[in-house]
């Protein structure tokens, strides 16, 4: 018997075999979303076969742990090169082409081709992923930057939140909490500790300012980089810094799961809202063997980190079909054995049967 699971926000829906595995009627869901990221911005291969798809400067020991607890997909990608599209279409499970939403930065003219519609604000009548799963009895919350306007998460099916935020609301965070990464998880253990202690199933969404404004960096994390000689790939110990506390971060979220026990019922995702600096201008470095960067339609704007753990998934293990945030919300996106359907103008879902270690 084939169960089709619920395992993220990013209205992916994995094909498990209920005879190998113990697969939670309504798990707990939680949305690790960095900003800025290149697919090669971790430590940890995003390809079995490619050196250049892991950092040779970065460090990000805690989410190397976790991918060896997790499956990778190797051809992960983000809805659009920039994060307003991105992050609307996690919401709403539609294509940012079909949401008139394409880009985040002002309209601009005198170009040869007319632009599209690019809109600045999610609408009340547009169904959002926590909205189903709120109708399902799922406690939710979104922490970080929201970047969608329309009166911020609560307004679209969050129960708590950090309000109607957006780039600018990282700035003043500073060391010992740069850009807010450890205010985020300590706001994250609270909810997660009532909800279990309350026995409610929840979706939480980390949207990490990260790694904007990474001067905010750690000084420590700094210091280190700064230290360190460069990369091929990346050699800017500022970004260097950002990204590694961000791993810290990341890390003590994964810790409190484990110390509630949560484990066995619990899918975390992690993946970038699309891909970083690109070229070599800034000492961003370069995404060997993928063309572009942020804001362009090449492979380094859009294919992204993607890491999948949870009950059913195979550790440590690979899955080099094409998977997509935008793919639209599942069947099951209200939750499993829920009722509720999903709105008529979800894209649909991508039944992988890879998650099971089968391909």
């Amino acid at each position: 018997m084939i169960l089709r699971t619920l395992v993220s926000s990013l209205t992916l829906a994995v094909t498990l075999h209920a005879a190998e595995t113990s697969i939670p009627q309504r798990p707990n869901i939680i949305l690790l979303l960095s900003d800025d990221q290149d697919w090669n911005g971790l430590s940890v291969p995003m390809h079995p076969d490619m050196p250049g798809s892991a950092s040779d400067y970065y460090e990000t020991p805690r989410l190397a742990k976790f991918a060896t607890e997790s499956m990778r997909f190797s051809n992960g990608y983000s809805p659009a090169p920039v994060c307003s599209p991105t992050r609307i279409s996690l919401q709403t499970g539609m294509t940012p082409a079909r949401l008139g939403w394409t880009k985040a930065a002002p309209p601009e003219a005198n170009h040869k081709l007319i632009e599209g519609d690019s809109r600045k604000a999610i609408r009340e009548d547009e169904t959002t992923f926590a909205e189903l799963l709120h109708r399902a009895g799922y406690a939710t919350a979104h922490f970080g930057k929201w970047h969608l306007s329309g009166g911020g998460p609560e307004r679209h099916g969050f129960d708590v939140s950090d309000g109607d935020t957006g780039n600018r609301d990282a700035d003043s965070h500073t060391d010992p909490n740069p850009v807010d990464i450890f205010g985020m998880t300590d706001r994250a253990k609270v909810f997660m500790e009532k909800n279990t202690q309350a026995g409610k199933p929840f979706y939480l969404q980390m949207s990490y300012h990260a790694l904007h404004v990474p001067q905010n960096a750690m000084k420590s994390s700094l210091a280190h980089f700064q230290a360190k000689p460069a990369g091929q790939l990346h050699r800017d110990p500022a970004r260097a810094a950002i990204t590694l506390d961000l791993d810290t971060g990341v890390g003590r979220l994964l810790d409190a799961i484990t110390a509630l026990r949560l484990e066995k019922t619990t899918y975390v995702i992690y993946m970038a809202d699309n891909g970083g600096g690109g070229g070599g201008k800034g000492g961003k470095g370069r995404t060997i063997s993928l063309r572009g960067g942020k804001g362009g339609l090449g492979e380094g704007g859009i294919r992204v980190p993607f890491i999948v753990r949870g009950p059913g998934i195979t550790p440590n293990s690979w899955c080099h079909q094409t998977v997509s945030a935008m793919t639209g919300s599942p069947p099951s996106a209200a939750g499993p054995g829920s009722r509720n359907p999903c709105p008529p103008t979800s894209t649909g879902a991508i039944s992988h049967r890879c998650c099971s270690g089968k391909t």
